[in-house]
């Protein structure tokens, strides 16, 4: 496992939040939200950027896609992401 700075990441310590970003992905698209979807997308690309580079971009590419779509920019297209228990 790794720490810190460093370039690489254990991809167990990456297989628990995929999943559930995944999960999140699989309702917006279900519930036709498509600004969730590409939140959705960023953050799995973001976790996913240090051990699967390729999908991490395609996530990325399909995220802006959907958010130029709506007409989205700034603060709007950050995903904001809250400590558990909030």
């Amino acid at each position: 496992m790794t720490f810190g700075g460093d370039e690489s990441c254990d991809s167990l310590s990456t297989a628990r939040p995929v999943q559930v970003y995944r999960r999140a992905l699989r309702l917006a698209v279900t519930a036709q939200q498509p600004h969730e979807e590409a939140l959705a997308l960023q953050v799995l690309a973001t976790t996913l950027a240090p051990t699967d580079p390729h999908t991490a971009q395609r996530y990325r590419e399909r995220a802006a896609g959907i958010l130029a779509q709506l007409g989205v920019s700034g603060r709007m297209a950050r995903p904001r992401l809250r400590p558990a228990g909030w």
